[in-house]
C-alpha cells in the first residue's frame, strides 16, 4: 500500500512538473473547453466522447480554433481572470446554441447578435418569467465573480513569448488545414443545412464560419467573358421560349390577372405527421384546394425558423446556398444593394406592388429591405385593424382577408401582393388553457408522447385550424372577384419541433407544401419546386418574361450551367461588377409608402377634460400631438381618437403614426381656432 502511495505522489509530482509549463496549462484547458462545447452542441456526453477517436481531425480543427483564442491568455499579468474571458465567450455561446435550438431547431450563428433586437423582440413569446429570473441571477453571478477574481488575483509575468507562439502556431495550423480538409471533405463551409454542419463540423468552426463567411461566395471563376457567355446563352434561349409565347400573353384574352403570394408561418399539412391523427382534419381548407388546383412540395432553405430568408429566395429567385453561413441576406447585402426580385419584375410591367405583414414593421428590418426590394407600399401591422392576439401573442392571420381585399381595391392598376402571415409562429404552448377545437385521437397518445408534447401538437393543429379558416374566407372572397386572381399559399417552414425525416410522411423536413388557387381556368400541372424557382414559374404561368435571374429559371433549368450561372448571376449582382446589366444595375431603391391612406386630422372639440380628435385611418398605433409634445393617446376608433388636455385657441394638432419610438407617418396639422 505504502508504495501504491508513493508511486502516485510521484504521478502527480510528475504531473504538476508538466503542467506547470505554460503550453501545457492551455492546451489542457482549451480541451477541456472544447469538449464541453461539443457536449452540449451535440447535445450528448456518449456522442462527444466518441467523436474524439471516430472523428479526431474534426475535433483537432476545433481545437486549434479555441486554441487560438485561449491562447492570449499569457498576454496579460492577471491570467486566471482573462482566462475566464477568453473560456466564457465559448461556453456562453455553446449554451446559447443548446437553448436557441430547443425553441428553434436552428443553431445559433454569427448573425443572431447582429439581429439582436429581432431576438429580444421575440423573447416572451418562448421564456415565461423565471426563465429570465435565472438568467439575470446567472449573469449578475458570472459578473460578480469576474469582478472578485480580478480584484484579488495577484498580477504575475507575462508570458508574451509562449502565449504568440500557442495562439500563432493554432491559428497558423488551421488556416493551413482548411483548404486541404474542405478538399478531402472532411470539412466545409458550403452549408445547405445549417444544423447538420454543426452537428457534422462542430460548434467553434461553425460559428467561426459564420464570423466571416458573409455575402455572396466568390465563384470558382468571375470575368466579364463568362457572365456574358451566361447572358448570351439565357439571351438565345429567350428569343426561342418567346417565339412560342402568343404575341399577347393573357388570361382569357384579358388582362393579366393580380398575384397574391400567401406566405404561411410554420403551414404544415398537420395529417403528415407519422403516427398522429386528429379528431377532425386541421386544414380541411388547404386540402380541398390541394385535389382541385395545381400543388405539389416546395423545397426550402430552412427548419423551424428563418422565415426572413424563405421571403427572400421567393422574393428574389435567388439560393441562399451561395451566402454566408446562416446569413440573413436582408441584414447584410440588401442594406446596400436592390435585387432583381417579382416585385421589380411586375412593377416593370405596371403592377402596383404591395408588401403586407400582420407582425411590427421593422422585424428583421422588413421596413428598409422592402424599398430595395421594388415594393411601393408596405402594411405592417401598426397601419392594420381589427387586430386579435392568440395565446402566445402573435396577431391572429383573419386579419389579412380585409387587409388583402382593401389592397386589391384600392389602386387602378393590378395588384402584386405578397403577405407575409404569423399566426402559427411558435412558441407551442405545452399547457392548454383554453378549449380547442381539435385533439389528438386518444389512439395516438402513447409513452413515446408526454402530456406537455400532446399540448404542443394539439395547439399547433388548432392554430393551423385557424389560419385555414382564414384560408377558405379568403377564397370565397376571391372567387366572387370581378379581376382574374391567381393565389399562391405555401408554408414557409416546418413547425419547431423535436422531430427527425422519420417523423414525416415525405421524410424530408425541408420541404412544404404550395397549392395555386386561379378565379380562371388554367392549365399548371402538379410539381415539385424550389422556393427559388416559385416565383419564376408563376411569372412564365402568367408570360411575364423580364429579368435575367427570371429568364435564366424559365429557360435554363435542365442546363448542365445552370446552378454554375445562378451562382455567377448572383455574385455580379452583389459583389461583382454587374456585367450582366451593363455595369449599371436597372433598379433604383423604391419610394415605398407605408400603410393604404395618410392619416387625417378633420375635426377636434372638448368634451369634459377630454379632447376629442376626429379623422381618417387611425388605429392603436396613432399618436396625438399638441404643439410639437406627445400625449397619451387612447384609441377608440379608425376615426377617434381622444386625449388629455383642455383646448387652446391656435394649438396645432397633428397624429403621428409611431413604431419604436420611430415615426412612420404623421398627418398634416391642424390648427383649432375658436369661434
Amino acid at each position: 500500500r505504502l508504495k501504491v502511495i508513493n508511486m502516485w505522489q510521484k504521478i502527480k509530482e510528475k504531473i504538476s512538473v508538466i503542467f506547470s509549463y505554460y503550453p501545457v496549462k492551455i492546451i489542457a484547458i482549451a480541451l477541456v473547453v472544447n469538449i464541453l462545447c461539443d457536449i452540449l452542441n451535440q447535445r450528448s456526453l456518449l456522442v462527444a466522447v466518441k467523436r474524439i477517436f471516430t472523428e479526431p481531425i474534426i475535433f483537432f480543427y476545433n481545437l486549434l480554433i479555441v486554441l487560438t483564442t485561449v491562447g492570449l491568455t499569457g498576454l496579460f499579468k492577471k491570467k486566471k481572470f482573462f482566462l475566464c474571458i477568453m473560456c466564457i465567450p465559448w461556453l456562453g455561446i455553446a449554451i446559447a446554441n443548446f437553448v436557441v435550438q430547443i425553441f428553434r431547431n436552428t443553431p445559433l450563428s454569427f448573425i443572431d447578435f447582429i439581429i439582436l433586437p429581432v431576438t429580444f423582440s421575440v423573447f416572451n413569446s418562448y421564456l415565461a418569467l423565471w426563465h429570465y429570473i435565472v438568467i439575470l441571477i446567472a449573469v449578475i453571478g458570472v459578473v460578480t465573480a469576474l469582478v472578485l477574481l480580478f480584484k484579488r488575483e495577484r498580477p504575475r509575468f507575462r508570458k508574451v513569448l509562449q502565449s504568440v507562439i500557442v495562439s500563432g502556431v493554432s491559428l497558423a495550423l488551421a488556416l493551413l488545414l482548411r483548404v486541404p480538409l474542405t478538399k478531402a471533405n472532411i470539412i466545409s463551409s458550403d452549408y445547405s443545412n445549417l444544423t447538420n454542419a454543426y452537428r457534422d463540423y462542430g460548434l467553434p468552426y461553425c460559428f467561426a464560419v459564420s464570423i466571416f463567411d458573409r455575402g455572396v461566395d466568390e465563384p470558382k471563376e468571375y470575368s466579364e467573358e463568362l457572365v456574358d457567355e451566361y447572358t448570351n446563352q439565357i439571351n438565345k434561349l429567350m428569343k426561342d421560349y418567346n417565339y412560342k409565347l402568343p404575341s399577347d400573353y393573357s388570361v382569357n384574352g384579358d388582362k393579366k390577372p393580380n398575384v397574391i403570394f400567401l406566405q404561411l408561418e410554420s403551414f404544415y399539412d398537420a395529417n403528415h405527421f407519422i403516427n398522429l391523427e386528429y379528431t377532425k382534419d386541421p386544414n380541411p381548407n388547404f386540402t380541398k384546394l390541394k385535389e382541385k388546383y395545381p400543388s405539389g412540395y416546395l423545397g426550402v432553405p430552412t427548419f423551424g425558423a428563418g422565415t426572413a430568408n424563405v421571403e427572400f429566395e421567393v422574393m428574389t429567385g435567388l439560393d441562399l446556398t451561395y451566402f454566408g453561413a446562416g446569413e440573413y441576406p436582408y441584414k447584410t447585402v440588401l442594406t446596400d444593394n436592390t435585387s432583381e426580385s417579382i416585385a421589380y419584375t411586375l412593377g416593370d410591367l405596371g403592377y402596383y406592388t404591395t408588401v403586407m405583414h400582420n407582425n411590427r414593421g421593422n422585424f428583421y428590418g422588413r421596413d428598409d429591405v422592402f424599398p430595395m426590394l421594388g415594393y411601393d407600399r408596405f402594411v405592417s401591422s401598426e397601419f392594420m385593424i381589427n387586430l386579435e392576439k392568440n395565446p402566445v401573442g402573435w396577431y391572429k392571420d383573419k386579419c389579412l382577408e380585409y387587409e388583402i381585399m382593401k389592397a386589391l381595391n384600392s389602386s387602378e392598376e393590378q395588384d402584386f401582393i405578397y403577405t407575409i402571415a404569423v399566426q402559427s409562429h411558435g412558441k407551442y404552448l405545452d399547457e392548454l388553457d383554453s378549449l380547442e377545437e381539435i385533439h389528438l385521437e386518444a389512439s395516438c397518445i402513447n409513452d413515446e408522447l408526454d402530456q406537455g408534447e400532446v399540448n404542443q401538437y394539439t395547439y399547433f393543429a388548432n392554430q393551423i385550424y385557424e389560419v385555414d379558416m382564414f384560408l377558405g374566407d379568403l377564397v370565397k372572397q376571391l372567387d366572387s372577384y370581378q379581376e382574374p386572381v391567381m393565389l399562391v399559399v405555401f408554408g414557409d417552414h416546418l413547425p419547431n419541433f423535436m422531430i427527425d425525416e422519420s417523423d414525416v410522411a415525405n421524410n424530408d423536413l425541408y420541404k412544404t407544401e404550395y397549392v395555386i388557387y386561379t378565379n380562371y381556368e388554367n392549365n399548371m400541372e402538379d410539381k415539385d419546386l424550389t422556393t427559388y424557382t416559385l416565383s419564376s414559374y408563376i411569372l412564365q404561368n402568367i408570360g411575364c418574361t423580364n429579368g435575367i435571374i427570371n429568364q435564366l429559371h424559365i429557360t435554363s433549368k435542365d442546363n448542365p450551367s445552370y446552378r454554375e450561372a445562378l451562382h455567377e448571376l448572383t455574385y455580379d449582382m452583389f459583389e461583382g461588377e454587374k456585367y450582366a446589366w451593363d455595369c449599371n444595375f436597372p433598379h433604383e431603391k423604391k419610394e415605398m409608402v407605408f400603410g393604404y391612406d395618410d392619416v387625417l386630422v378633420t375635426s377636434v372639440s372638448q368634451e369634459e377634460k377630454k379632447v376629442i380628435i376626429k379623422g381618417e385611418n387611425f388605429n392603436k398605433n396613432s399618436v396625438v400631438y399638441v404643439n410639437d409634445t406627445k400625449y397619451s393617446t387612447k384609441y377608440i376608433d379608425a376615426n377617434t381618437l381622444s386625449i388629455t388636455y383642455t383646448l387652446k385657441d391656435g394649438a396645432e394638432f397633428n397624429v403621428k403614426q409611431i413604431r419604436d419610438r420611430e415615426v412612420l407617418s404623421e398627418s398634416d396639422n391642424f390648427i383649432y381656432l375658436e369661434k
